[in-house]
């Protein structure tokens, strides 16, 4: 990516070239490396006009591999409805795809209910996608204008960048922070003006990641994202939805598969050998009498 950038100086009085910061930033929506078993909770909502307004609650689970769902499963926690007279209606054997920010989808397409249904991988060989930044890019150019600077409440590094809208006048803001001056971000967000794209606009966009300050850097912990527009320039639509992140856990280790042994064939089945009576021992008198028990005794215990 060609970028145009302005250096600002920081509290230390030094120049900080904003490129190794655009790219830290520009990585964050790939996900943590390695294989988490990831837990979340989804609120979301959909509004078109006055026809449908409609939000709900869900929970997400599966396996982030090198930021790639392998998996995804979705359990539908509610699905409310409104109609036009304010008729509330909740329901749960509703479908909706939860489209997470954080990590890439295969195939692009997923099939998600209220029962455990798996993400349907693509056998067409789509690249993986990531939803932030196919937005992103459908909205903006390539050429980015950045600044970095150094906040003292905060202790950390804001990167500040700016990218042309598609269309219209507007600019798209790409804002991430480094906590401690640090190379990893824990913050991302992504706010889009007003964009026509034919008979329908966009009116504003906002996506937001935010990760774990921890010795694991890039592991999720919330994101958000809500895109507002209209539809022939009349129709009102919104669409929301959160994702909190409430477990990022490393993957169990798989067992691995057992070395191929000759295979030895079992050993003969033996008879076993009839029960023993007790063997009575006679001994001088005085001396008592004693037991040697090769079977089962009365006498025994």
């Amino acid at each position: 990516m060609w970028t145009l950038w302005v250096a600002l100086a920081t509290a230390q009085n030094s120049v900080d070239d904003p490129t190794p910061w655009q790219d830290a930033a520009a990585a964050m929506p790939n996900g943590p490396a390695g294989c988490w078993e990831v837990v979340g909770e989804v609120a979301y909502g959909h509004d078109v006009g006055r026809w449908v307004r409609a939000q709900g609650d869900a929970v997400v689970y599966g396996r982030l591999v090198d930021g790639v769902w392998s998996t995804m499963t979705v359990h539908n926690a509610g699905h409310r409805t409104e109609d036009r007279n304010g008729l509330a209606t909740t329901v749960y054997a509703h479908d909706h795809a939860v489209i997470p920010l954080f990590g890439f989808v295969e195939g692009g397409s997923i099939a998600i209910s209220n029962k455990q249904v798996q993400v349907e991988i693509s056998p067409d060989g789509n690249e993986p996608k990531n939803f932030l930044r196919s937005v992103l890019n459908s909205f903006s150019d390539a050429v980015e204008v950045a600044t970095v600077r150094w906040d003292e409440g905060r202790a950390g590094r804001e990167l500040n960048a700016t990218r042309k809208a598609v269309k219209g006048n507007g600019w798209v803001d790409v804002s991430a922070f480094f906590p401690s001056g640090g190379t990893v971000p824990t913050e991302l967000d992504v706010t889009a003006p007003t964009i026509p794209f034919g008979i329908s606009r966009v009116s504003d966009a906002t996506m937001s990641l935010r990760t774990v300050n921890g010795p694991t850097p890039g592991l999720p912990k919330a994101e958000a994202y809500r895109i507002e527009g209209k539809i022939f320039g009349l129709i009102p639509v919104s669409l929301r939805q959160t994702i909190r992140y409430r477990s990022v856990l490393p993957c169990a280790p798989s067992t691995p598969a057992a070395a191929q042994e000759p295979v030895v064939p079992p050993p003969p089945v033996v008879a076993p050998e009839p029960e023993i009576a007790p063997e009575i021992l006679v001994v001088p008198e005085g001396q008592g009498v004693q037991e040697t028990t090769t079977g089962t005794s009365p006498h025994s215990g």
